[in-house]
């Protein structure tokens, strides 16, 4: 399940992810500029396989209208 998105340009990326005890904390990281804005935060509860880690981020799109 899932819905497409357009073709979408973040322009700008930038954030802090800091490692700790097996918790990598994700703090502002964010897109500016391109055709979208997004804000994103949280934690990942990081696992020996990458595909078993839990992610508990919050993320914030805002596409640009009329681009």
């Amino acid at each position: 399940m899932g819905f497409s998105l357009p073709r979408t340009a973040l322009g700008r990326v930038g954030g802090l992810v800091t490692v700790e005890k097996g918790i990598a904390s994700v703090a502002k990281a964010q897109a500016r500029g391109g055709t979208s804005e997004a804000d994103m935060d949280g934690n990942v509860n990081l696992r020996p396989l990458l595909s078993l880690s839990q992610a508990d981020l919050h993320l914030r799109f805002r596409p640009a209208i009329g681009v």
